[in-house]
């Protein structure tokens, strides 16, 4: 499988590129073709990536930072998107009044949304019903 995992631009020190590192060669050890693309909500550079790499699946790290870009997808380039909450995500994006609707979009949009924390998951599907069955952690 061709796997495209967007993270945010950021630090390369910061817990999201480390991840996307992990799941790169995890991925690539059980054979899938992975690129690991870094982008940012106001950039284009993810649609770059889709159009050049082809992927079959597009895992984002991050909902808003790499979710807007996801969402500004051309219809062409549309992919099937599996979301890995972070905990900016859970605890500041989703009750940030500037960012709250672009989170909720890409939740309801995702194929799937995963969370790290047992907690959070029971805590989400309590409060957000409808994420239920694409909810894993």
């Amino acid at each position: 499988m061709r796997i495209l995992i967007a993270i945010p631009r950021q630090d390369r020190a910061t817990g999201n590129h480390v991840t996307g590192e992990r799941f790169r060669r995890g991925l690539e050890r059980h054979g899938h073709r992975v690129a690991l693309v870094e982008c940012a909500p106001e950039d284009l550079g993810l649609a770059a990536a889709v159009a050049a790499f082809r992927p079959q699946l597009a895992l984002l790290l991050h909902a808003w930072r790499s979710g807007c870009p996801w969402l500004a997808l051309p219809p062409h380039l549309a992919v099937p998107g599996v979301v890995l909450l972070s905990g900016t995500d859970l605890n500041r994006d989703l009750f940030d009044p500037q960012r709250r609707e672009d989170v909720e979009a890409v939740l309801s949009q995702a194929a799937a949304v995963v969370t790290q924390n047992r907690l959070t998951a029971e805590t989400l599907r309590r409060e957000r019903p409808q994420l239920a069955s694409r909810l894993y952690h």
